[in-house]
């Protein structure tokens, strides 16, 4: 295949290869199958389909809605690293990571191939606990157990301005808006704002805490900081006189782990060791809806996705899980492959993937089905047919996706987002636009596993084979 037309060159080739993740099983066992069924299958929205798609207009034509328009969820690409990771942050763009060290540095990766962008950020001399990105990605702040928050070139890796000190662990940082300041929480259950350019200390120390302060973010409008510790309460502080703003928030039975505002700065979630998530009213400090409940241990990361529809939290349990953020559900199954306590996750700016760090000495980002990255259910696709006879064959309560009208017989690959839909009856009148490859393999029922579809072509597709490469019986 060969593609013409002004495209995205970087865009085109993650198409590309992730093509190749979802259909390398049946191309690996029928060549021709990178037509037949990738080219059905693939996602309308891809460039892929834009490129080649009208290039084989004799494919079988498979209609509905939006599974098919969107890539499904991919293996998480697995990052390596040479030390245990304390934080993670995606870049504004989404194309980089930043990750937080146990080795005392700070070290960038690609965020698709998982290779290192540039040497490591050296200068801490203990563990880098937290990082933020600056809004506009030129810039990286570090706060770390040698009581210091750093700044830095994203672009260079050039330590920017003095040297931020504190009397303790900084345990967590994060950038105003406009990129001027910075807020950190201490061991030392204070918050302290600092001025980005100087590396001064902007106004009083923020106080009222009993305990450690884990985990502090500023509103999107950068007027409030929001503030999660030790001593199971939420408080919220006026950015700039350093005075508590309302009610304390109070509800979990235990540390509050992490804090984060919603993009509109109407709520605040946050994450406990009672493994427990809540969504509080930023202005009144009430409890908004239920309490999201799934995590069997303590969840020590929380954050909203850029579009505030969902919320993602990882846990001890070795598990990241997607909530609704208005209603609480949990949307889709429960994201599984680290092997250790799950510290940081971190939204992409198209809500479209997750970073997640781990104990386990690895950085995860994973691809977010079409409902976890808040467009809805899947929705369910049709396959138009012309025939009289039809038939739907259902084994172990999942759908082998069977079609029986007259002799001869197709058979199309059916890639792993979509083996247990279920495919109705069109209405009369449609027809399935006849393959350009037709296949007639006599393959019975039993010989079909749910990786198969078996399609029977109109008459005038007899004879009409492919001289090699044919499927034979599929496994």
């Amino acid at each position: 295949m060969q593609a013409s037309g002004e495209w995205d060159p970087q865009e085109l080739i993650k198409d590309y290869i992730k093509f190749v993740l979802r259909f390398r099983d049946g191309i690996a066992l029928s060549a021709p199958q990178v037509y037949l069924s990738g080219l059905v299958f693939v996602p309308l929205e891809s460039q892929v389909h834009h490129l080649y798609r009208p290039q084989f207009n004799f494919l079988v034509d498979v209609s509905g809605n939006a599974p098919e328009r969107l890539w499904p969820p991919a293996e998480p690409t697995a990052i390596s690293v040479p030390s245990s990771v304390s934080s993670v942050a995606f870049s504004p763009d989404g194309k980089r990571i930043a990750s937080g060290l146990w080795d005392d540095t700070i070290r960038l990766w690609d965020a698709i191939t998982g290779s290192q962008v540039g040497g490591a950020l050296v200068g801490h001399s203990n563990v880098v606990k937290c990082l933020a990105f600056s809004r506009d990605g030129q810039r990286i702040a570090s706060g770390s157990r040698d009581s210091t928050i750093r700044v830095w070139d994203a672009v260079t890796g050039e330590l920017v301005g003095a040297v931020l000190e504190g009397p303790d662990e900084v345990t967590s940082v994060a950038f105003s808006p406009d990129g001027q300041r910075i807020a950190s929480g201490s061991r030392d259950s204070t918050i302290r704002v600092w001025d980005a350019a100087t590396g001064e200390q902007v106004g009083a120390v923020l106080e009222g805490h009993d305990d450690e302060v884990t985990s502090v973010a500023f509103s999107p409008d950068g007027q409030r900081i929001a503030s999660g510790s030790r001593d199971s309460t939420i408080r919220v502080w006026d950015a700039a006189t350093g005075e508590q703003v309302g009610a304390v928030l109070e509800g979990h039975d235990d540390e509050v782990a992490s804090v984060a505002f919603s993009p509109d700065g109407l709520r605040i979630a946050s994450g406990s060791c009672d493994s427990t998530i809540r969504v509080w009213d930023a202005a009144t400090g009430e409890q908004v809806g239920v309490v999201l409940e799934g995590h069997s241990e303590r969840v020590g990361c929380v954050a909203f996705s850029p579009d505030g529809q969902r919320i993602v939290s990882g846990s001890d349990d070795q598990t990241i899980r997607v909530w609704v953020a208005t209603t609480g559900e949990q949307v889709g199954a429960a994201l599984e492959g680290h092997s250790k306590h799950v510290i940081y996750v971190a939204f992409s700016p198209d809500s479209q993937r997750i970073a997640s760090a781990s104990h386990d000495d690895t950085i995860r980002v994973w691809d977010l089905s079409p409902a976890q990255q808040g467009l809805g259910p899947p929705g369910v696709p049709s396959t138009s047919m012309h025939g009289k006879h039809y038939q739907r064959l259902q084994k172990d309560n999942e759908w082998l996706h069977s079609y029986t009208v007259d002799p001869p017989l197709q058979i199309l690959w059916i890639p792993h987002h979509l083996r247990s839909w279920k495919y109705p009856i069109a209405s009369p009148g449609h027809r399935i636009i006849l393959p350009k490859f037709s296949i007639t393999v006599n393959v019975d029922n039993a010989a079909l596993g749910e990786d198969w579809t078996r399609i029977y072509t109109p008459e005038a597709a007899k004879s009409t084979l492919i001289a090699a490469g044919e499927l034979g019986s599929p496994p």
